[in-house]
Protein backbone atom coordinates (compact mmCIF):
# COMPACT_ATOMS: atom_id res chain seq x y z
CA UNK A 1 0.00 0.00 0.00
CA UNK A 2 1.31 3.49 -1.24
CA UNK A 3 1.60 6.17 1.74
CA UNK A 4 -0.02 9.14 0.59
CA UNK A 5 2.43 12.11 -0.21
CA UNK A 6 -0.12 14.49 1.36
CA UNK A 7 -0.14 15.88 5.30
CA UNK A 8 -2.55 17.73 7.31
CA UNK A 9 -1.23 20.61 8.82
CA UNK A 10 -3.97 22.65 9.55
CA UNK A 11 -7.50 22.33 10.74
CA UNK A 12 -10.45 24.68 11.04
CA UNK A 13 -14.19 25.60 11.07
CA UNK A 14 -13.81 29.33 10.79
CA UNK A 15 -14.04 30.25 7.09
CA UNK A 16 -12.07 33.11 7.48
CA UNK A 17 -9.29 31.54 9.02
CA UNK A 18 -9.18 28.88 6.61
CA UNK A 19 -9.37 30.95 4.07
CA UNK A 20 -6.17 33.00 5.51
CA UNK A 21 -3.75 29.56 6.32
CA UNK A 22 -4.30 28.79 2.96
CA UNK A 23 -3.85 32.38 1.14
CA UNK A 24 -0.47 32.32 2.83
CA UNK A 25 1.03 28.75 2.47
CA UNK A 26 -0.21 29.29 -1.19
CA UNK A 27 1.71 33.00 -1.67
CA UNK A 28 4.36 31.27 0.27
CA UNK A 29 5.10 28.75 -2.77
CA UNK A 30 2.86 25.96 -0.74
CA UNK A 31 0.58 23.60 -2.84
CA UNK A 32 -2.07 23.24 -0.86
CA UNK A 33 -5.40 21.23 -1.00
CA UNK A 34 -8.68 21.29 1.21
CA UNK A 35 -10.40 18.58 2.14
CA UNK A 36 -13.91 18.89 4.48
CA UNK A 37 -14.58 16.39 7.18
CA UNK A 38 -18.29 15.68 7.67
CA UNK A 39 -20.59 17.65 10.08
CA UNK A 40 -21.22 15.32 13.57
CA UNK A 41 -23.28 18.37 14.52
CA UNK A 42 -25.06 21.60 13.99
CA UNK A 43 -21.57 23.22 14.20
CA UNK A 44 -19.62 24.61 10.79
CA UNK A 45 -17.98 21.39 9.52
CA UNK A 46 -13.77 21.37 9.52
CA UNK A 47 -11.75 21.82 7.11
CA UNK A 48 -8.48 20.17 7.24
CA UNK A 49 -5.74 21.83 4.71
CA UNK A 50 -3.35 19.53 3.50
CA UNK A 51 0.18 19.91 1.71
CA UNK A 52 2.96 17.39 0.48
CA UNK A 53 4.46 15.40 3.35
CA UNK A 54 7.84 16.64 2.17
CA UNK A 55 6.85 20.21 2.86
CA UNK A 56 5.15 20.11 5.92
CA UNK A 57 7.23 20.48 9.00
CA UNK A 58 8.17 24.30 6.83
CA UNK A 59 4.68 24.58 6.35
CA UNK A 60 3.88 23.92 10.01
CA UNK A 61 6.76 26.89 10.35
CA UNK A 62 5.24 29.38 8.17
CA UNK A 63 1.76 29.30 9.81
CA UNK A 64 3.24 29.17 13.58
CA UNK A 65 5.47 32.35 12.31
CA UNK A 66 2.51 33.79 11.27
CA UNK A 67 0.20 33.13 14.18
CA UNK A 68 -1.91 30.99 12.48
CA UNK A 69 -1.10 27.98 14.74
Amino acid sequence: MEESIWRVIFIASDPQRLEGAEHLLAEEGFLVRRRAQERTTRSNATVELLVLKSEAEEARNCLMENGLQ
